[in-house]
């Protein structure tokens, strides 16, 4: 298995891990064409075809107001987003990719915050020392539980 990272992709290919997620939590392209102008993201390819993603944003580039993010906190980045397709789910290559992704923003935050919509992350998220505080019920009226939680770096 090869596996091959990329920080940039045309925006139509990564409109497939949409998919993953309610009809209330996807992304026009309009939108995630935005979010990722100024974000950190990456993409994972297993023997060249696409497999995974996840993206952030810093808090300067920030443009909404996120529940139980705290406003005043100037030094974190956002997790957006990560997923992984289904034919590559239940192969431990979410931590692969979030440690890929851990690798260019470890240095430049002190803290990833993010909320959970899938408890399979919930673990992966434990194994880079998440600590988690508030529960969502129906996040976003998606009818998924979100987990929020936090990564200290520094």
């Amino acid at each position: 298995m090869k596996i091959t990272f990329f920080n940039q992709i045309p925006l139509e290919a990564t409109m497939i891990f949409e998919h993953l997620f309610e009809p209330e939590l996807r992304l026009e392209g309009c939108d995630k064409a935005a979010l990722l102008k100024n974000s950190i993201a990456a993409w994972m390819f297993i023997d060249d075809e696409p497999a995974g993603e996840i993206y952030g944003v810093g808090h300067a580039d920030i443009n909404e107001e996120i529940p139980d993010v705290d406003p005043k906190d100037t030094e974190y980045i956002y997790l957006y987003s990560m997923g992984l397709l289904p034919k590559f789910q239940g192969k431990r290559l979410s931590k692969i990719l979030m440690a890929y992704w851990l690798g260019q923003v470890g240095n430049k935050f002190k803290t990833i915050d993010a909320h959970c919509t899938a408890e399979s992350i919930v673990p992966v998220m434990r194994t880079f020392g998440a600590k988690f505080f508030s529960t969502h019920k129906n996040w976003f009226d998606s009818g998924r539980e979100a987990m929020y939680c936090k990564i200290y770096l520094s």
